[in-house]
């Protein structure tokens, strides 16, 4: 698994500072999710075909599943 400094970073804020995830996301995807949102951390590991497993943030906010924001 090849994580980045910016991937580690993205997920200790999902843990430690959830409040900062909206602003975030509507910053850099253009979205307009209230800052007051429900977020729900679901699972976030996914095993390849060639059985390499993927790590990712998947999200669901409010009641729209944001399917792997890629930060």
């Amino acid at each position: 698994m090849n994580n980045t400094i910016f991937d580690d970073v993205f997920r200790t804020m999902i843990e430690k500072m959830p409040y900062l995830a909206v602003p975030l996301i509507n910053d850099v995807f253009h979205t307009s999710y209230p800052e007051d949102v429900k977020i729900t951390q679901l699972r976030n590991e996914h095993q390849q075909e060639d059985g390499e497993i993927i790590t990712d943030s998947c999200l669901l906010i409010g009641r729209e599943l944001t399917v792997k924001y890629k930060l």
